[in-house]
């Protein structure tokens, strides 16, 4: 076997050009390279449809929750806020009513020295400035906890304070009566969906 190898060998470097002085070697050997690509798909599957619809399904349950805590979040922002400003301004009236208090105080303690108003006037008047001043302190108390409300609602580092910087204004009367009011409600309300 080996000598039947090796005359071939010879016969194929003597079938080739070799130039005078050189040697030629023949090296033989195998190899083999295989490649393949399969792809399957059903163009017609009766068990994907119902999945295709489920998922469908919950995409649209998914985004519906979504929109709704949307919703929530803006409208807990809103109220909030308003009431922020309804403390803002009850800040304000109770201080105007303190003041108030002390300017008449003082009147009555003048009329007081002149002996035209009885004692008991100058101490209901002191306890009417006492409660104002109460309601002031618990006023300012309220507008403390609406901001902080308002800053833990909008994920605020601690150091700052948020202010209600929008003027108190009257509204126009509503347009719509109270029926198209509902109607309106129901329309497009993804809760009811």
């Amino acid at each position: 076997l080996h000598k039947e190898y090796r005359r071939q060998r010879q016969m194929c470097i003597r079938d080739s050009y070799v130039p005078t002085g050189a040697t030629a070697y023949l090296n033989q050997g195998n190899r083999s390279v295989a490649a393949g690509l399969e792809l399957r798909y059903a163009l017609v599957d009766f068990a994907r449809t119902p999945v295709v619809q489920e998922a469908r399904a919950r995409l649209k349950e998914s985004r519906s929750r979504y929109a709704n805590g949307l919703r929530r979040l803006q409208l807990a922002v809103s109220e909030t806020y308003y009431n922020l400003q309804r403390s803002d301004q009850l800040v304000r009236i109770r201080d105007a009513d303190l003041r108030n208090d002390l300017v008449i105080l003082q009147d009555v303690l003048a009329l007081k020295q002149a002996g035209l108003v009885p004692r008991l006037d100058l101490l209901r008047r002191r306890a009417i400035e006492a409660e104002s001043q109460e309601l002031l302190t618990q006023a300012l108390a309220d507008r403390a906890v609406a901001r902080r409300r308002l800053a833990t609602l909008l994920n605020l580092e601690p150091g700052l304070t948020p202010t209600a910087s929008d003027p108190v204004q009257l509204q126009p009367t509503w347009p719509l009566d109270l029926e198209t009011s509902l109607l309106g409600a129901y329309q497009g309300n993804p809760e009811l969906e």
